[in-house]
């Protein structure tokens, strides 16, 4: 009988625990999603992709929540709305030519897990994209953030929450268009275990292959299949995740603390520059080698805390930088002399949304800016007040020529469409 109630007693106390540890995870996914920076930074206002919306063959696709949910699109005047996909929420959205993939909550048993989805744009119906994913140590499959190559190649960020604090495990894996998994060791290493010198930062390596770099600061897990030896990214939340994609010269998805938690600010892959990679740290760009284990030029930023992001113009590099996230300043950097050709200080209470071609895009709190570049530099062209003041859990991502602001519910970290602005481009 003793036996028995034990048992029974062992059962409650391993259920409970269970819905205790569940209720924790998801607590710590909500605010990840409800804490991130509230600025979606893109390096090309017209790229296919984004968080909630991206740019396609003349065409805005957006996330709209609402009585009927899920991604919408128009015109670029903001006419000509029509629905696409009928879904609850999103994380990440991209159009190509074959259809719009999304990652979105999986249907069924597991509402709070993130997996990928396509709609054919022949076809009313969605389907689950699925993916063949290797055995990795935390094992859900939680889709936080992907990327389709022109090849098919997929690369995919998995998310998983450790119980009792905010503690994201972010790990990386790539498929070929067969849906078989591409070992990190197929690809060879571009630049290994790079420290850089004088610089407070932890181990950093960039591999990947010829369009796509992943660049990660925790480096490679390396386990035991069978006969075979797997290597795939984890990083442990402390650090950074950069995948860029080198033909089209723009990160695709990056997950760092300081844009998404403004905890702190570590390595992060900016662009490649012929044989170069060029990284930020800080208050520093370094340029080194491929295979390099040094810099062979470096430039520091002055007044300057943090890199937050990066244009590429040209031969220069539009740097995006702040000031104790008091200030922020626009330094353009030649890349080939590693000098600072212009910095330009933008208005205290002002971030910088985008920058695309001469025109600047910034937020405040209450409106949004246009500038347009001239004689004396930065000047403003027109300002827009928001309907409403923006909060703490407000959104931005600007996606062809409209601005979206959206706002996260702390309660189910869900994204709610506030409103949009179309600008004249």
């Amino acid at each position: 009988m003793k036996g028995i109630r034990l048992f029974v007693i062992c059962c409650i106390v391993l259920n409970f625990t269970g819905c205790v540890n569940n209720d924790l995870r998801e607590q710590n996914e909500d605010k990840a999603n409800v804490n991130q920076n509230f600025l979606n930074y893109k390096q090309d206002i017209y790229c296919e992709w984004g968080k909630e919306s991206a740019f396609y063959n003349d065409r805005i696709y957006y996330f709209q929540s609402g009585d009927k949910p899920g991604i919408h699109s128009m015109d670029t005047r903001g006419k000509d709305k029509r629905p696409e996909v009928y879904v609850e929420n999103i994380r990440k959205l991209q159009v190509r030519d074959d259809g719009i993939y999304y990652a979105a909550p999986m249907e069924g048993a597991y509402p709070r897990r993130y997996t990928i989805y396509k709609k054919d744009w022949k076809s009313a119906e969605t389907q689950e994209y699925s993916i063949t994913k290797p055995q990795l140590e935390y094992g859900e499959e939680n889709v936080w953030d992907f990327y389709i190559q022109d090849d098919e190649t997929k690369i995919v960020i998995d998310v998983y929450a450790q119980l009792f604090e905010l503690n994201l495990i972010f790990q990386i894996f790539t498929v070929g268009k067969d849906n078989t998994l591409i070992s990190i060791s197929e690809y060879g290493d571009y630049l290994a275990d790079y420290i850089p010198k004088d610089i407070e930062d932890e181990k950093t390596n960039i591999f990947g292959p010829e369009h796509l770099m992943i660049m990660a600061e925790m480096g490679l897990e390396r386990q035991k299949r069978g006969e075979y030896l797997e290597k795939y990214v984890i990083d442990m939340a402390g650090s950074n995740i950069t995948i860029y994609d080198s033909g089209k010269k723009e990160m695709v998805c990056f997950r760092n603390y300081a844009v998404y938690n403004e905890n702190r600010m570590n390595s992060m892959l900016q662009t490649i520059y012929g044989e170069t990679f060029v990284i930020s740290n800080r208050s520093y760009l370094l340029w080194v080698p491929k295979n390099g284990q040094t810099a062979v030029q470096k430039l520091e930023l002055p007044e300057i805390t943090d890199v937050r992001y990066s244009v590429l113009d040209g031969e220069d590099l539009l740097v995006i930088a702040d000031q104790d996230k008091k200030q922020e300043y626009i330094y353009r950097v030649s890349l080939e002399t590693a000098e600072i050709k212009e910095a330009t200080a933008i208005e205290e209470g002002q971030k910088v949304l985008a920058v695309y071609k001469d025109m600047l895009y910034t937020v405040s709190e209450d409106a949004l800016y246009v500038y347009q570049y001239g004689e004396k530099g930065y000047e403003e062209k027109e300002h827009v007040e928001w309907k409403e003041k923006l909060e703490n859990t407000c959104k931005l991502e600007m996606s062809g020529n409209v601005i979206f602001v959206y706002d996260v519910d702390e309660q189910s970290a869900e994204f709610v469409l506030k409103e949009y602005q179309v600008l004249d481009m």
